[in-house]
């Protein structure tokens, strides 16, 4: 079997025997508050008017860009929008087309796909030992020894967990930069803890945000990279013509309207953290 992220849990099922409600899957990270109720809104309104479904979405998807800079404080121009942000890893590779590829490391499954789908050799750095935060010093020292000119890392890491500040990401930014090395940021859950965004202080960075985990539909395929605007026309040049359906953007926009249900999940998850926290300890 091919490992992938996010598991076939309907195959498991009926493997099993059973139905894929009775199942809990481990293999996402998803939101347990289930969706917004602005996503079953957008779907019935399409069930009710289908004729909006009878067109192609706007090729430039205007509205879906500048709601994602509004949300993150940048100009739309600088928004590439695909059909999630594995998608996006894809995309940038192919228009960087870096020499080799720091990764720290544990990291998700997706970079090493993406690097090996385009023929570049990935240099694993292990992430500092039981923090799991990013070793700066070895990250550079990898790229000025290897000569790779592209970094991917996760805040929040994925599959740890582990938070680095929003300070460490400037500076490791920086000093890869100095090293002739880009810094990809996956803040697939920075959503949880939004302060750690290094969005407004590296803007020469590649930064990957996804809708899917936080809101809990990942079904639903979409995801977005803010980067400098040369950079993401490029990066837009590589993906597919309408990367993102109709019933995908109208439900984006639907759910990052809805500040009441990001509030909601983050107490919750503060809460259930500490109550994890303590389970473990004991």
């Amino acid at each position: 079997m091919k490992a992938i992220h996010g598991g076939d849990v309907r195959a498991l099922a009926a493997r099993a025997g059973r139905d894929p409600s009775a199942l809990l899957d481990f293999s996402a990270n998803v939101n347990p508050l289930g969706p917004p109720d602005g996503v079953r809104d957008v779907l019935r309104r399409l069930a009710d008017n289908p004729s909006e479904l009878a067109h192609y979405p706007d090729p430039n998807y205007s509205d879906l860009r500048a709601a994602f800079g509004a949300a993150n404080g940048v100009d739309p121009d600088r928004i590439v929008v695909a059909n999630g942000t594995a998608a996006l890893v894809g995309a940038i590779v192919r228009a960087l087309a870096p020499t080799r590829c720091i990764l720290p490391v544990p990291a998700f499954s997706e970079y090493r796909k993406a690097l090996s789908e385009t023929r570049v050799d990935a240099v694993e750095v292990p992430l500092t030992r039981n923090t799991y935060e990013p070793d700066i010093a070895a990250l550079v020292r990898a790229a000025r020894d290897s000569g790779a000119t592209l970094c991917i890392f996760s805040n929040p890491n994925n599959p740890t967990g582990a938070l680095a500040s929003r300070e460490a990401i400037v500076e490791l930014e920086r000093a890869l930069r100095v090293a002739g090395c880009r810094l990809v940021v996956d803040e697939a859950f920075i959503d949880y803890a939004p302060a750690a965004s290094c969005i407004p202080v590296a803007p020469d960075a590649v930064v990957l945000r996804s809708l899917t985990k936080f809101y809990a539909i990942p079904g639903v395929r979409i995801g977005y990279a803010v980067t400098p605007a040369s950079l993401a026309a490029a990066i837009g040049a590589g993906l597919p013509s309408w990367p993102v359906g109709a019933v995908e953007s109208h439900v984006a926009l639907a759910v990052l309207a809805d500040r009441s249900y990001a509030r909601e999940t983050r107490a919750g998850n503060a809460v259930e953290r500490e109550r994890m926290r303590a389970a473990l300890a004991d």
